[in-house]
């Protein structure tokens, strides 16, 4: 099993270093770059002033204030104090304190009427709970008739997004340093020096650490993620696929459109815009325009019969 110290009490609560690193770059600066024109997109069409959304697992609050400037009524919730706190410190400074309601909140068991919401977002979510299926039976609850559930997720956790390099030696050099890691400190400050991944999935199990890529997990494996930013977190999450996130929006009685999966890369043109004029670490390698790292999926609650 993964050291289970990296978890607050063995339960996946993240803790202050981490809500404090999401709060500065909530998905990594990649991130922002492959999901959030894509998710604002989504948000944009289908956010009406006057709904009422919730952002369950909210984190540090800054999509409910997105949510709250296009005109909606949002009920945030996070299971874990430091979010919470961040999250409160985030709206309080905002000009939509009034249209946010801020709640410490468990996504398995989450507070309300059913059918009172218009929409809920799950933005990656399912990487900080082990039973997925939980998750979406707990929003459906909560959603209306004809409404919305939204969720981002990465899509790709085998695969590793480098910077502008070359892929295969960079992975060479760091599954070499791997091979010496013994301790959560020591893989901690692996992440923290390197500077060409963006985003890798990482094991520590038996004092063995090691680089996941190109093999299939079991639902709900624990792991640990690198994420990028100008300080590389090392985030406790869990394994869940593509597959995965289809039963468990399915089996909770919600229904994916034909296109109720998004999963956006970025062309060469917009990869290499972007890298013009960066520094080596926040260039974006070619992975990023052949897979996608986020997955976006737009399901409804059916309407009653």
């Amino acid at each position: 099993m993964t050291d289970r110290s990296l978890y607050l009490g063995g339960s996946g609560v993240f803790g202050l270093d981490t809500a404090t690193g999401y709060a500065r770059k909530p998905h990594g600066f990649d991130g922002s770059i492959a999901l959030d024109y894509d998710m604002f997109a989504k948000l944009q069409a289908l956010v009406k002033p006057g709904s009422v959304w919730g952002d369950p697992g909210g984190g540090s609050g800054w999509l409910s204030i997105e949510m709250a400037k296009l005109g909606a009524r949002v009920l945030y919730s996070d299971r874990s104090p430091e979010f919470v706190a961040k999250a409160r410190v985030a709206v309080a400074a905002s000009d939509f304190a009034n249209a946010i309601t801020i709640t410490e909140a468990d996504v398995y068991d989450l507070p309300g009427e059913p059918g009172s919401l218009d929409g809920v977002l799950l933005s990656n979510v399912g990487c900080a709970v082990q039973t997925l299926g939980r998750v979406f039976q707990s929003v459906a609850r909560l959603v209306k008739p004809g409404g919305v559930v939204l969720a981002t997720a990465p899509a790709s956790l085998d695969q590793v997004f480098c910077a502008e390099c070359d892929e295969e030696q960079a992975v060479a050099e760091l599954e070499a340093e791997l091979a010496t890691v013994k301790t959560v400190d020591e893989l901690r400050a692996l992440v923290a020096r390197q500077t060409k991944f963006h985003r890798a999935t990482l094991r520590l199990r038996d004092g063995v650490a090691s680089l996941v890529r190109d093999i299939h997990l079991p639902d709900g494996t624990d792991i640990l993620r690198l994420i990028s930013g100008e300080n590389p977190l090392l985030v406790p999450n869990f394994w869940h696929d593509e597959r995965a996130y289809r039963w468990a929006i399915g089996n909770a009685g919600l229904l994916l459109g034909a296109n109720g999966v998004i999963k956006p890369t970025l062309s060469d043109a917009e990869r290499t815009s972007w890298n013009a004029g960066k520094r080596d670490r926040e260039t974006l390698g070619r992975r990023y325009g052949q897979c996608a790292a986020f997955g976006i999926y737009h399901a409804t609650k059916p309407l009653a019969a």
